[in-house]
């Protein structure tokens, strides 16, 4: 399945999804739909983050013959599609507060503070990826951007909880 071009991201990303859906679902046999929508945003994170994680293995795809957006269409645009899909997550995230998707985090100002904090992470991430495609920035980014989807997860649980 690595061989094929997306498959393998689309199974990663979707690994960031099932736990949060299969949590929502032992808990309760109803999606809320902030859980779904939480789900989305992970997907799209989860596809980013291996698409970024695939440039770190040009090298060692093209030798194996495993297609990937780095292999078929180079380093640069592979940095430019994950950083287009940060910037989804960067609208989506606070996107609660000002769209009635959870009257818990609507217009909640505490939930939009700490919201905000992981917006401007993945603003530097972005940053950062199309300045230097190097393995060792794109590990220290990785790191980061689980860090900043952990942030995230909090962000949403203190405007749940409070």
């Amino acid at each position: 399945m690595k061989r094929i071009i997306f498959v393998k991201n689309i199974l990663v990303a979707y690994a960031f999804v099932a736990t949060i859906l299969l949590g929502s679902l032992v808990i309760d046999s109803f999606l809320e739909p902030l859980i779904v929508y939480f789900a989305i945003m992970a997907f799209i994170v989860g596809f980013a983050v291996e698409t970024m994680v695939d440039m770190a293995d040009v090298k060692g795809d093209r030798e194996s013959g495993i297609e990937t957006i780095s292999t078929r269409f180079g380093v640069k645009k592979s940095a430019y599609v994950s950083i287009l899909l940060y910037s989804v997550v960067m609208i989506l995230d606070p996107l609660p507060f000002f769209v009635m998707i959870d009257p818990r985090l609507h217009f909640d100002y505490v939930f939009l503070f700490f919201i905000l904090i992981p917006v401007v992470f993945y603003f530097f991430i972005s940053r950062s990826l199309i300045q230097n495609q190097s393995i060792d920035n794109i590990s220290r980014l990785r790191r980061r951007v689980f860090y900043t989807m952990q942030i995230g997860c909090i962000a949403y649980l203190v405007g749940v909880l409070l």
